[in-house]
C-alpha cells in the first residue's frame, strides 16, 4: 500500500472513529417496535427546505410514518377509483408493445414505488388539520437504496436517507401551497405537457434534496455549477442500479419515471442562473425558479411547452421551437336511440368511423424515445429520430368486439424528420408483432419509401408480443411532412377512407383564445401569491469564525501557485534564478458542527462558545530526520482560540511539531510557533487576514546542546486546515473567491538576555490563487 493510501485510509479511519454512528435519526423503533418520529430533526428538515427553495410554508405539512405493506394499501386506494382509466391505458400500453398482454399499468407503477419509494408527497391526502397535503414516510423502504446513504451519515451524523426524502416532499408542499399543483396540472392541455410540469416538479424537488444532503447554497454561482455537473454524473452513475432494481417493470416505464428527475435538471439550472443577474430585487436565482411556473406557455422564461424542449435545450431557447397541437378528431354525427338518450355528454359514447373514443391525447418526443429505444435493433440511437418530432395525436379505439385499434397522427419539423420517423415506427411495430412461433405474422402488403402495409394474423393466446383476436391492418403512411399510423383496425374495414381522413386532420388546431386567458389569469393570481411571499434572497456574509473553522457540511477547496525566495545576495542578474516556484492550496470538510477533515490528513475539534471559538487539531506527516531521509509517522497539533464580533475577529494560536536531527550529538527537537492575527471584513466581499507569527525551531526535547533558530514571519500566517489563511479573499463571483497572500521570514537574534532583534531577511513569499466554497 502506497503512503498515500496509508494517509488516506488513516483518514477515513479517524473520521469513522470520531464520527462513528448516526446520531440524529428521523425514525427509531423502540422495544415494543412502535416508530417514533423525531420532531427536532423533522423541524430542521423544514427549516432547511425554506432556507434552500427560498419559499416559506404557509402552513404545517402533517407527516405519517407507513410500512411498504401499508404503502401498498395505500397505493390500492389511490388506484382503485382510477381503475377504468388505468384499464384505459392498458390497451394502449398493450397496442404499442410497450406491456406485454399479461402485465397492466397499475401493478406496474405499484412496483416501481414499492422499490423505490421512501417518501410520498400526497396533495389530496386530508392530514390531521382536516386540510389536504400530507407528507407520507416510509420507515421500511428498499435497503439498497438506505445503505447508499447512511454510508455517509456514519461520518456526519445525519439520517440521509430520510432527510433527503422529507426536503424532497417538503419542496412538493412549498410547491403545492405556494404553485397550486392542482391547478398547474388542470391547465396541462395533454399528456406530454402534464410530463414537462412533474418533470420539472421533480427534478426541482431533487435539487433541493441533494442541495441539503451535500449543503450546497443555491445561491452561490460557481459552486450551484459544480453541484449540478455532480448531479448529472451521480445519476449517470446511478442508471445501471437503477436498472437492475427495475425487475420485470417496462424499461419503457423505468426511463419515463427516472427521467422525470434528470431531464428538468438543466431547466432548473437554467432559471437559477437566469434570475442570477436580475439581481435582489426581483427575488433572485429561487424567486426566477418560482416565476417559471406561472408565465404563459411560450413566452420567456416559462416551463417548456414540450418533452422535445427538455430532451434538446436549444429548441426553448432563443429560437424557440414550439409544438404543433392537433386536434381531436372530428367525431361522427350519428348516434344511436340509446346513445342519444344518455343523460349527460360524459356518458354519450364517442364515436369515430364505427369505433368508440376510448381516449385521445400527445404521446410527445420523450415518450416516443423511449419506445423507439425498448426495440433492441434501435438501442439508444433515437435521438435522430426525435429531434424532428413537431407534435402528435393519438385516437385509442375499441371495435363492436371490444377489439382495441389505434390510430396517431404524427407531423414532423420537415419531410426529412418525417421520413425518419417513418423507418423507425415501422421497424417498432413490425417487431412489437413479431414472435418465435409466427415469424409471418405481419403479412406485408405494400413496403416502400412512402408506404407500409400490412395485415396482421390473429394471435389470441400471445403471452408476450402484441396479442390479436382476427385479422388486422398494420399501416404506416406519409405525405410529406406528415405521417399516419393505422394499428388494430379490423382487416375488413376500407383502409384508404380512414388514412384519407387522417391526413386531412393532420394539421395544426386553431389557437384556443379561451385557454389563453385562463392560462394568464392562473399565472396572474400564482404572480401575486409569490409576490407576497418570496422575500429578495439577498447573500448573507457567513460568520467570520468560518474563514478559520468550517462549519458543517460544507467545503473549501482552493488552489495556486506561489513563488518564494531564499537567497539574498546583491545580484540583480540573478533575481529570478533565486525564485522557487510551488503549488500553494488547501481542501477542508465540515463534516460536523464540530469536527473538520483536511489534506493532508488532517483533523480539528472544535466548539463556540459565545463570541469565543476553541480548536484543537493534529496533522499527520513524516518525522524530517534530514533533506534525504523520512522518519516514523508524526504529527503536528495546533491550538487556536478565535474571537469574533461582527465583522473583526482576533486568533491565537500555538502550534508543535516534532523532528529529528542527525548530527554529532543526535537528537529529538520540537518546533513550537506563536501567532496572533486578525480577521477583518471591511466590505462584505473582502477578507483580510493579517499576523504574525514567531517560530522556535529547535527546543531540544533530550539533548541540552541542540541548537535553535528563532524566526519572525508576519503577513498570511494564521493557519486553518494546517496551511497558511490567505492574507486577501476578494469574492469576484457568488462562491468565487480571488485569493493572495504574501508573508516576510526574519531569522532573529539576541539582543541582550530578554530581547531579540531581527538579524536577517531569509525568505519572501507570494501566492496567487483560486478557491471555491461550497
Amino acid at each position: 500500500m502506497s503512503t498515500t493510501r496509508r494517509a488516506a485510509t488513516a483518514l477515513v479511519l479517524l473520521a469513522a472513529s470520531v464520527g462513528g454512528c448516526i446520531t440524529d435519526r428521523v425514525l427509531t423503533v423502540d422495544d415494543s417496535g412502535v416508530v417514533i418520529v423525531d420532531d427536532a430533526v423533522v423541524d430542521r428538515a423544514r427549516t432547511s427546505t425554506e432556507q434552500r427553495r427560498g419559499l416559506p410554508f404557509v402552513r404545517t405539512v402533517p407527516l405519517e410514518v407507513l410500512s411498504s405493506a401499508a404503502l401498498a394499501t395505500w397505493l390500492n386506494r389511490y388506484y382503485d377509483p382510477a381503475k377504468a382509466s388505468l384499464q384505459r391505458r392498458d390497451r394502449f400500453f398493450h397496442k404499442l408493445g410497450i406491456l406485454p398482454p399479461t402485465r397492466d399499468t397499475a401493478s406496474t407503477y405499484r412496483g416501481f414505488v414499492g422499490n423505490f419509494a421512501g417518501g410520498i408527497y400526497d396533495d389530496d391526502r386530508v392530514g390531521s388539520d382536516g386540510k389536504k397535503g400530507t407528507m407520507i414516510l416510509v420507515h421500511d423502504y428498499a435497503w439498497w437504496s438506505k445503505v447508499q446513504l447512511d454510508i455517509f451519515g456514519a461520518f456526519t451524523g445525519v439520517d440521509y436517507a430520510y432527510e433527503m426524502f422529507l426536503v424532497h416532499e417538503l419542496t412538493h408542499a412549498l410547491q403545492d401551497q405556494h404553485l397550486h399543483l392542482d391547478r398547474l396540472f388542470d391547465g396541462a392541455g395533454d399528456d406530454d405537457v402534464r410530463t414537462v410540469r412533474k418533470t420539472i416538479l421533480e427534478s426541482e424537488a431533487s435539487v433541493i434534496g441533494m442541495a441539503h444532503f451535500a449543503g450546497f447554497d443555491l445561491r452561490h454561482v460557481v459552486p450551484r455549477t459544480l453541484f449540478f455537473v455532480f448531479l448529472h454524473y451521480n445519476n449517470a452513475l446511478n442508471a445501471p442500479a437503477v436498472a437492475a432494481v427495475s425487475g420485470r417493470s417496462s424499461s419503457f416505464f423505468a426511463r419515463q419515471t427516472f427521467s422525470q428527475y434528470e431531464l428538468g435538471l438543466g431547466f432548473v439550472e437554467e432559471r437559477l442562473t437566469a434570475g442570477e443577474w436580475l439581481g435582489d430585487d426581483s427575488g433572485g436565482a429561487l424567486a426566477e425558479l418560482s416565476r417559471a411556473y406561472v408565465r404563459v406557455p411560450g413566452t420567456d422564461g416559462a416551463l417548456p411547452e414540450s418533452t422535445e424542449q427538455l430532451l434538446f435545450p436549444a429548441k426553448r431557447g432563443a429560437h424557440r421551437d414550439r409544438p404543433v397541437r392537433l386536434a381531436a378528431l372530428v367525431l361522427d354525427d350519428l348516434v344511436t336511440a340509446d346513445e342519444a338518450n344518455a343523460e349527460s355528454d360524459a356518458e354519450r359514447p364517442r364515436r369515430w368511423r364505427g369505433h368508440t373514443v376510448l381516449a385521445s391525447g400527445t404521446f410527445g418526443a420523450l415518450a416516443l424515445k423511449h419506445w423507439l429505444e425498448g426495440d433492441r435493433q434501435l438501442g439508444f440511437g433515437a435521438d435522430a429520430v426525435v429531434d424532428g418530432w413537431g407534435g402528435d395525436r393519438y385516437e385509442l379505439l375499441i371495435d363492436d368486439d371490444d377489439s382495441t385499434a389505434l390510430v396517431w397522427r404524427f407531423v414532423a419539423d420537415s419531410d426529412k424528420d418525417a421520413g425518419e420517423f417513418f423507418v423507425a415506427v415501422r421497424d417498432r411495430l413490425r417487431a412489437a408483432y413479431a414472435t418465435a412461433a409466427d415469424p409471418h405474422r405481419v403479412q406485408t402488403a405494400v413496403d416502400d419509401d412512402h408506404r407500409f402495409v400490412a395485415v396482421v394474423a390473429p394471435a389470441p393466446n400471445e403471452q408476450r408480443a402484441i396479442r390479436t383476436t382476427r385479422l388486422e391492418h398494420l399501416a404506416i403512411v406519409r405525405r410529406g411532412a406528415a405521417v399516419v399510423v393505422v394499428n388494430g383496425i379490423a382487416a375488413t374495414r376500407p383502409l384508404d377512407d380512414i388514412l384519407e381522413v387522417l391526413f386531412t386532420q393532420a394539421v395544426a388546431a386553431p389557437a384556443d383564445a379561451d385557454t389563453d386567458r385562463r392560462r394568464a389569469a392562473v399565472a396572474a393570481d400564482l404572480e401575486k401569491t409569490l409576490s407576497q411571499t418570496i422575500a429578495a434572497q439577498a447573500p448573507t456574509s457567513s460568520p467570520l469564525a468560518d474563514q478559520l473553522l468550517l462549519p458543517a457540511h460544507s467545503i473549501v477547496l482552493r488552489a495556486g501557485l506561489d513563488v518564494s525566495r531564499t537567497s539574498f545576495i546583491d545580484d540583480d542578474d540573478a533575481f529570478f534564478a533565486k525564485l522557487t516556484p510551488g503549488f500553494s492550496g488547501e481542501a477542508r470538510w465540515g463534516v460536523r458542527s464540530f469536527l473538520e477533515l483536511s489534506l493532508p490528513f488532517a483533523a480539528t475539534l472544535h466548539a463556540p462558545s459565545g463570541p469565543f471559538h476553541a480548536a484543537i487539531g493534529v496533522a499527520a506527516h513524516r518525522l524530517a530526520i534530514n533533506d534525504v531521509v523520512d522518519g516514523p509517522w508524526s504529527g503536528t497539533g495546533l491550538a487556536t482560540i478565535l474571537w469574533t464580533a461582527d465583522d473583526i475577529g482576533v486568533a491565537a494560536q500555538l502550534a508543535a511539531t516534532p523532528t529529528l536531527r542527525l548530527s554529532a550529538l543526535s537528537s529529538r527537537v520540537v518546533s513550537t510557533s506563536a501567532r496572533l492575527g486578525a480577521v477583518l471584513r471591511p466590505m462584505t466581499w473582502l477578507i483580510l487576514q493579517p499576523g504574525l507569527e514567531v517560530e522556535d525551531a529547535g527546543v531540544a526535547a533530550d539533548a541540552v546542546n541542540a541548537q535553535s533558530e528563532v524566526v519572525l514571519r508576519i503577513g498570511g500566517v494564521l493557519q486553518r486546515g494546517f496551511v497558511d489563511a490567505p492574507l486577501v479573499e476578494l469574492e469576484v463571483l457568488s462562491g468565487l473567491k480571488l485569493w493572495a497572500s504574501t508573508s516576510l521570514t526574519w531569522r532573529l537574534a539576541e539582543a541582550g538576555t530578554t530581547a531579540m532583534r531581527l538579524e536577517a531577511l531569509i525568505e519572501q513569499r507570494a501566492a496567487l490563487g483560486l478557491l471555491i466554497l461550497f
